[in-house]
């Protein structure tokens, strides 16, 4: 049964990631969690679903559409166009790097990375180095398939995709909520979404109130939104909180330095801004401070003890844990500190007095684990390059823009490198964050006001429609 819906959604999103490539994103954000929530239901580990020799996870089918698409729309478009993007180059130099490592994986492998249970010792090295970059790395994938596809990209059309995914998401956590009848436990260990479906649903609700013109849906929009943060903070994981927080920081502080308005009415921008500097006083006040008085709220939820790993560690077991681990992993990498160690040999990692083979839950010591100093430099200057976009673009304006595409780029990356400090990279931040800074590629940003305006400057006589070339819409207003 579940290698069926493996099929199924397999089908779908290679459907969509050539032919759709808007319905795409959707389909990339809650088709994982929903096969997840198929193998709980069947007493599966979602991690380890057995198909012969080869053990497969609820993301497979995702992964490899994503790789269906890169190589379609590579072929339509020409793999040449990655050089005109940011940051795209450097994508290029992280994927030959990984692809070296993993046909030295396949050549001089370990007797240990056969451990998937293919015979042949190649075939079996390859598998296993491929799902190691699988597992940590498909978030600085998923960008290369943005760019090439992004002739067929429209902010406008996205509008649908991300709100069916939202609804997806709450409709799980409904789920689960009613199956377990609370929302997370007393200690914060079972919620009713995991850490990526949280910062998932953070992520398209805090874009989806600024997609669409005007009209009586956008209230709708707005408050699926609004809810969506609402629920993705409520699902009481600290990485989203972290994450949140940056995401907030960096959105104040862009508006306190006027690079973006928030509305064109001086009371409207004005009550925004004590709004979103309010939840964000609060947000670091509880942080920092606690659980405010408010003793029966720290009992039923746990949050106090929680939010010691973020103000002092060293007083959460569970974060003390997590930074031996990073400790650990980081010095077993020994002499490879360049390079980093083989890919697909999952060494055992002795942290304390027991041994453990499990995830980092840190994307930096994941990716200086796997590639060494090299990759992580290229990995922090890609990161580093999409934000240089942004702000070039938010220095572009003036006067400020209302069009949000960078302001929402730059808080979508620090939102994703806060969540890296647990976790790996977020499979859709890279790619969102690229696909708001395509869509701002072009002429100066227009507004509702000066728009009819400046395209009579611009258009010349009998002007003709815009180039499919083109990517995307050029403003997301608010």
């Amino acid at each position: 049964m579940i290698l069926f819906a493996f099929l199924i959604v397999g089908i779908v999103a290679a459907y969509t990631a050539c032919a759709r490539p808007n319905w795409f994103w959707a389909t990339f954000a809650c088709a994982s969690f929903l096969l997840g929530v198929l193998a709980a239901a069947g007493n599966l580990n979602p991690n380890l679903i057995e198909a012969g020799p080869v053990g497969l996870r609820v993301s497979d089918p995702c992964t490899l559409a994503l790789a269906i698409g890169i190589l379609y729309h590579g072929r339509k478009q020409g793999f040449r166009s990655l050089r005109r993007q940011p940051g795209s180059v450097i994508l290029m130099l992280i994927y030959a790097f990984l692809t070296i490592k993993i046909v030295l994986a396949m050549m001089f492998g370990s007797a240990s990375i056969a451990s998937n249970g293919i015979a042949n010792h190649s075939l079996g090295g390859a598998v296993a180095a491929v799902g190691e970059v699988r597992d940590s790395f498909i978030g600085l994938i998923a960008p290369i398939y943005a760019i090439l596809a992004a002739r067929h990209l429209k902010v406008s059309r996205m509008i649908w995709p991300f709100a069916v995914a939202i609804g997806a998401i709450l409709l799980v956590a409904a789920i689960r909520i009613a199956e377990a009848g609370q929302i997370w436990s007393n200690n914060g260990e079972v919620r009713c979404l995991a850490a990526d479906e949280a910062l998932t649903l953070a992520l398209l609700g805090f874009v989806l109130p600024f997609l669409g013109s005007s009209g009586p849906g956008r209230t709708a929009l707005r408050a699926l939104g609004f809810v969506a943060v609402a629920v993705a903070v409520l699902a009481n994981s600290r990485s989203v909180w972290l994450g949140a927080l940056l995401g907030a920081a960096t959105l104040l502080l862009l508006i306190v330095f006027g690079k973006v308005q928030l509305s064109r009415d001086r009371t409207v921008r004005t009550l925004y801004t004590l709004a979103i500097t309010l939840a964000l006083v609060m947000g670091l006040a509880i942080v920092f401070f606690g659980n405010l008085g408010l003793q029966s709220f720290s009992d039923s939820t746990g949050i106090g003890q929680r939010l010691l790993a973020i103000t002092d560690p060293a007083r959460d077991p569970d974060a003390a844990w997590r930074q031996e681990l990073w400790r650990a992993r980081v010095e077993q990498v020994g002499d490879d500190w360049l390079w980093g160690r083989q890919l697909g040999d999952r060494r055992l990692t002795l942290v304390g007095t027991t041994w453990v083979a499990i995830p980092n839950h840190n994307a930096y010591v994941t990716t200086f684990e796997l590639g060494g100093l090299f990759l992580l430099g290229l990995v922090i200057a890609y990161w580093g390059a999409l934000a240089a976009k942004a702000v070039k673009l938010l220095r572009m304006n003036s006067p400020p823009s209302f069009s949000w595409q960078p302001t929402l780029a730059l808080v979508i990356i620090a939102m994703s490198l806060g969540y890296s400090v647990a976790y790996d990279f977020p499979f859709i931040g890279a790619a969102l964050a690229t696909i708001l800074l395509l869509n701002t590629s072009g002429p100066p940003l227009l507004t509702n006001v000066t728009l009819s305006y400046r395209a009579r400057q611009w258009a010349p006589p009998r002007a003709r429609a815009p180039s499919p070339m083109r990517t995307g819409d050029t403003t997301m207003r608010f």
